[in-house]
């Protein structure tokens, strides 16, 4: 097995294919760069879109609950304040995340994003359980009517937070952002929250004493969804951080492409892994043994720009020749 070889002093000069070289498209490729940048703008403005909203919200339920008889408002705004922390971690890991490639760091600091997920997740599940946890002690409590402005204040919150959970998952399944998703999820969980609230002010509103259990049943089946999201995140982030491999239509795309070069006889090997927005290539290919070091350097290169032009979130390729088998007298020639 060999990588390909640089060129001599005296050739033209062409990318190199040391990963930390190929963080950058080759020149004149449209690459994802400009995608990749206006990905994580983009996110960065849905996250302090949502911290607005999330302000405007606990402000709304705080002063609804207190003038309103409603602990369940109030409790449901203190319960916010937590997606204030989750959104300030996932701008602090978009920042870090968008920034290029550089000697320390040649795959990038995509891997900060994925930290920042992680730490949503962990923050779904503890909001899950601290959710079942109230439900259960307040089923045994004394229980008091609530004004019926308060179903308003949680309707409205339902609606805001519905919109911010589509607006925000359509946002990270687009640029493959678990943070920005795991914020998504935290939306739906407020959401669900909020139905479960106002259906519970509801009942014990209109249908009186008698239905006081309903507002802590509907909390408990919350509590079960949110845990569940939340379990799921932190599997992916997990994933992302231990380097498990992606088998995605990136992965199968890309042995695709490098099969279509021509000089490739066959894609021995592709390893593949995320970091944020981004997509790492380990590469195997395998070439005529017969063939000049030159000539198959020229075709890792023409893989590795291939790779890049054309699949937007990939960032780093490295490419590995390997001689394929011919069953000819060259089989086993080194390139």
């Amino acid at each position: 097995m060999t990588d390909a070889p640089a060129e001599p002093s005296d050739a033209p000069r062409r990318p190199s294919l040391e990963p930390s070289a190929l963080n950058q498209h080759p020149e004149g490729a449209p690459g994802p760069g400009g995608e990749r940048t206006g990905g994580y703008t983009k996110a960065s403005a849905a996250i302090r879109l949502g911290v607005g909203v999330n302000l405007l919200l606990i402000a709304a339920k705080l002063i609804g609950g207190l003038a309103g008889n409603s602990f369940v408002l109030i409790a449901d705004a203190l319960s916010q304040v937590g997606d204030l922390l989750t959104s300030a971690a996932a701008l602090v890991g978009m920042h870090v995340a968008r920034r290029p490639a550089d000697a320390g760091h040649p795959y990038g600091h995509g891997r900060a994003e994925s930290l920042a997920g992680a730490y949503i997740a962990l923050v779904l599940v503890l909001m899950a359980g601290g959710i079942g946890y109230e439900a259960i002690r307040r089923m045994t409590g004394p229980q008091v009517r609530p004004e019926t402005f308060t179903l308003w204040i949680a309707a409205g919150s339902f609606v805001l937070k519905e919109l911010l959970f589509r607006y925000k998952i359509r946002l990270g399944r687009r640029y493959r952002l678990t943070s920005l998703i795991g914020l998504a999820w935290d939306h739906r969980a407020d959401a669900l929250i909020s139905l479960a609230v106002l259906a519970g002010l509801a009942l014990v509103c209109f249908g009186g004493p008698a239905f006081a259990w309903a507002n802590e049943v509907a909390a408990l089946a919350v509590a079960g969804g949110v845990f569940w999201a939340g379990a799921g995140l932190i599997r992916q982030t997990v994933g992302e951080l231990m380097d498990t491999h992606l088998d995605n239509d990136v992965v199968r795309e890309a042995r695709d492409l490098a099969r279509s070069v021509a000089g490739v006889v066959d894609v021995e090997k592709l390893r593949a892994r995320k970091g944020g927005m981004d997509v790492s290539l380990d590469i195997h290919i395998e070439v005529d043994p017969a063939m000049s070091v030159r000539d198959s350097h020229r075709i890792a290169q023409e893989v590795s720009r291939r790779l890049c032009r054309q699949l937007e979130p990939v960032q780093n390729v490295l490419v590995h020749v390997e001689p394929a088998d011919l069953g000819d007298e060259h089989t086993h020639r080194p390139v």
